[in-house]
């Protein structure tokens, strides 16, 4: 076979074998379907009738069906096995179909890869309201960032410790995570940010377009777009192994939130646009800078502020310490001066981040400045040498 056949390549779902030849057919299947990769190239082994999950160069490693079986909510043998036939909910050819549609339609596509932890959520309708999709590692343990998908109806989807990106999808979706920088797309309906820690515990802004960000005080971020309530449910203390909780919601708006329980602001907020000229210069501690559509300047002096990246080429002039730089996707060629070792940088939803990826990946020098490079989007940091960069904290996300 020849010609276009020759040139071409192929997909395959749910295949039981790999191609071992070449690279040309890749096997897509989830980790949880005992069917895929059950033989060892063509071969049927001991693993085959068991946890088969050796990482393989020709298939997909980690996406993951969150069926009911899955998530522990039947009463079937809890044995992985293709002898167990109630394992093979993961086998389900409409499971199959719609969640890949769904992953292939979300707004995380593009920043996938190959080996990326995938969490599709698949539960019947009787249980989506109840149950929080979430990375339960029941197999070989997922490094790297996690992107969990919903459905079209309502969801509960939950992160995990690590970076995350959860997309909702139609229907009205809760979303909840618990530390790293994490990014959610709340999709259609009304959507709720679900946090288990007190409302003290962190600030919040949000950008020109509405996007709330969230940060803690532990130093992580959670970017989400179309969010319309925040829920704290944390808890106040235990008393014999009982957590007493307090829950409160809250309504978001132009101006902050507002709930039962009082108003909260957001936090002092700079935003570079056309009635600026595209020009910030101020003194401010706490506080959240945006640039804008256009090529901006911002010049902050003050600590522990933190400075949002668009897609356009800004300069960014700081004067203080413990500051925060997020560059969300694709920022545009950016340049920034006078950076102290206290300094975070944050770099996050860009298609050229890799599973499990370093900034040294991207690291370059161009005479006594360090310029970090992704894609066709850059950040050159003025007078930055090694030595400053491994003080600093950096995280790929």
């Amino acid at each position: 076979m020849g010609g276009f056949f020759e040139d071409a390549s192929y997909v395959a779902f749910a295949s039981p074998t790999q191609n071992l030849a070449d690279d040309k057919v890749l096997n897509i299947g989830y980790e949880n379907d005992p069917v895929f990769r059950v033989l060892t190239g063509h071969s049927l082994t001991l693993d085959s009738l068991f946890n088969h999950d050796t990482p393989l160069e020709t298939c997909t490693n980690n996406i993951v069906s969150f069926n009911d079986y899955y998530a522990g909510l039947t009463n079937d043998c809890k044995i992985f096995s293709i002898a167990n036939m109630a394992s093979w909910a993961g086998h389900s050819g409409q499971g199959y179909t719609d969640g890949a549609l769904r992953i292939m339609d979300s707004e995380i596509y593009d920043f996938t890869h190959q080996n990326y932890n995938i969490i599709v959520s698949n539960l019947s309708e009787a249980y989506r309201s109840t149950t929080w999709v979430s990375d339960l590692n029941k197999s070989v343990t997922h490094v790297g960032s996690t992107f969990i998908i919903g459905t079209e109806t309502n969801d509960l989807l939950q992160g995990g410790k690590g970076n995350d990106y959860l997309c909702g999808g139609g229907g009205d979706d809760s979303f909840k995570d618990h530390s790293g920088y994490n990014v959610i797309y709340g999709g259609a309906g009304t959507n709720t940010y679900v946090t288990e820690c007190h409302i003290a515990d962190f600030t919040f802004s949000h950008d020109a377009e509405g996007t709330l960000y969230f940060k803690y005080s532990t130093g992580d971020i959670t970017r989400a777009e179309d969010i319309h309530y925040v829920n704290a449910d944390h808890t106040l203390f235990s008393l014999f192994g009982i957590n007493i909780n307090q829950n409160a919601t809250w309504q978001v708006t132009d101006y902050g939130l507002e709930g039962d329980s009082g108003s909260i602001a957001y936090a002092k907020s700079y935003y570079a646009g056309k009635e600026n000229s595209f020009t910030i210069s101020t003194a401010s501690n706490d506080s959240w800078f945006y640039s804008g559509a256009n090529d901006s300047e911002i010049s902050v002096n003050g600590n522990n502020n933190n400075v949002v990246s668009g897609y356009a080429d800004d300069a960014i002039h700081l004067n203080g310490s413990e500051n925060t730089l997020l560059f969300y996707g694709d920022f545009g060629h950016d340049t920034v001066y006078n950076l102290s070792a206290s300094d975070s940088l944050i770099f996050m939803a860009n298609q050229n981040i890799a599973d499990n990826d370093s900034y040294l990946n991207h690291l370059s020098f161009e005479g006594d400045n360090a310029l970090l490079t992704y894609g066709d989007s850059s950040v050159t940091l003025v007078g930055v040498n090694t030595d400053m960069l491994s003080q600093m904290h950096i995280a790929v996300a």
